[in-house]
């Protein structure tokens, strides 16, 4: 089997909450409180949905926003986008 990397370089925000984040990407939200863990992560027990491509896809605290090259935004949790991705400059 043949092994192959992604090439593509995408814009990525981890997602706090924030009613910035809320307007940029047209999140709709629940009422519910986040907390933040001792190790710096959040766990959110509000519940976050924005349209994509493909649909809603859901969205909490501390998961990644990534930005496809074709304008698509996507979810990763915040421990696979630290195994998939590293900062460029």
């Amino acid at each position: 089997m043949t092994r192959y990397r992604k090439i593509a370089t995408n814009e990525a925000e981890r997602f706090d909450g924030s009613d910035e984040q809320l307007k940029k990407y047209k999140i709709m939200r629940s009422s519910k409180p986040h907390k933040r863990l001792e190790n710096g992560d959040c766990y959110s027990t509000e519940e976050y949905s924005f349209p994509n491509g493909h649909g809603m896809q859901n969205v909490a605290v501390g998961d990644w926003i990534i930005t496809e090259p074709n304008g698509d935004n996507t979810v990763l949790f915040n421990t696979d986008f630290r195994k998939t991705y590293e900062k460029v400059d």
